[in-house]
Order: structure tokens, then C-alpha cells, then sequence
């Protein structure tokens, strides 16, 4: 896996060092508010397991980075790229984020984002990247639109055994929008 970065960021592979940004990420309420409910501490530790083992076998079906702030040298969230969901590979990869509160509302979400779809477009060769929230998640949804995704619609479930159904059988209250990369059609 390959490091990247933008004007305010450095973006490299998720590693062991990152441990504990991965569990306050995924322990915090007001961070997990809008995807799913707070994880154990356990279970997170189980889950960056996971992740570091996937960067370490380069899986093309999951990429999970550390997000470091320049101007500080600290780490301030992770960003993903992942086509599995649960243990159903997608179509299309979709790009996560997850940025510690203190950090939130100053751009650097949006900053984050473009990077991790313009390394998956240029470097990953991508040709669409899709990006899923809950509905009630304005602002991400706000970013969304900002950056060009658009909803084409592309997941149309009306079953529980769908693959939004791991999203805690709550499929209904998400949303999935799609960026096209125009350069590969």
C-alpha cells in the first residue's frame, strides 16, 4: 500500500502504531453517531486487527489509511477504501472517514475525502467509488454532493437479506451516492 497526501494532510497505511487513534475512533459516541452504535473496546481492537492485516496483504478489497495532520504531525482520523461489507464484496469500493471530533468542521473531512478518491482513481485505477451514510448525516451528505457524487440509485433493496442489511437491518435509512471516473469510460 502506498502513502499520499494533500495541501494539510499526510495519508499513509494503517499500521500498529495506530492502535489507539483506531479504538477512540470507533469507541467514541459522537463519532459512531451516524454509522453504527459505538463498538466495545474489544471489538475494536478486534476490528484494527483486521485492518492492519488487510493493509499488511495488500487486499484489494479493503485499504484503510491513517490521516496526519502536517501542521501538527498528529493523527487526527482514518479513511478507508473497501469493497467488502461484512463478508459481501461490493461492485464498487466505497471511501469512509472517520475524524476525531476536535478535528471535525474545518475542512479537513473534505480534504481527506478528495485525496482518498483521487489516489483510488489515478492509483488504484478505480471507475467509480461510492459513498454510503445515514440519511440523517447532513453535513457528509452535503460533502458528498460538494465533491460530485450523485445518487444513480444504485442500490434498490426491498429484502432483509440484502447486503445493507448489515448495516443493523436499517438499510432503509441510508444512502448511497456514486462518483464516476470520466477518465475510464
Amino acid at each position: 500500500m502506498h502513502s499520499f497526501s494533500s495541501e494539510r494532510l499526510f495519508i499513509r497505511p494503517l499500521a500498529e502504531e495506530d492502535k489507539e487513534l483506531y479504538c477512540s475512533l470507533y469507541t467514541d459516541a459522537k463519532t459512531m453517531r451516524y454509522i453504527v452504535e459505538p463498538f466495545s473496546q474489544k471489538k475494536a481492537e478486534k476490528a484494527f486487527a483486521i485492518s492492519v492485516k488487510k493493509n499488511k496483504q495488500d487486499d484489494p478489497n479493503f485499504y484503510t489509511w491513517t490521516v496526519i495532520n502536517k501542521t501538527n504531525e498528529k493523527k487526527i482520523g482514518i479513511t478507508s477504501l473497501y469493497k467488502m461489507l461484512g463478508k459481501e464484496i461490493l461492485e464498487h469500493h466505497e471511501v469512509g472517514i472517520m475524524l476525531l471530533p476536535l478535528y471535525t468542521g474545518k475542512a479537513l473531512g473534505k480534504e481527506s475525502l478528495k485525496a482518498t478518491i483521487g489516489f483510488g482513481f489515478q492509483n488504484l485505477r478505480m471507475s467509480q467509488i461510492n459513498i454510503r451514510f445515514n440519511k440523517s448525516n447532513i453535513a457528509i451528505k452535503e460533502l458528498s454532493l460538494n465533491l460530485g457524487f450523485v445518487d444513480h440509485n444504485i442500490y434498490k433493496f426491498t429484502d432483509k437479506h440484502s447486503q445493507l442489511s448489515l448495516l443493523n437491518n436499517d438499510f432503509y435509512n441510508y444512502l448511497t451516492l456514486s462518483l464516476l471516473n470520466y477518465s475510464k469510460t
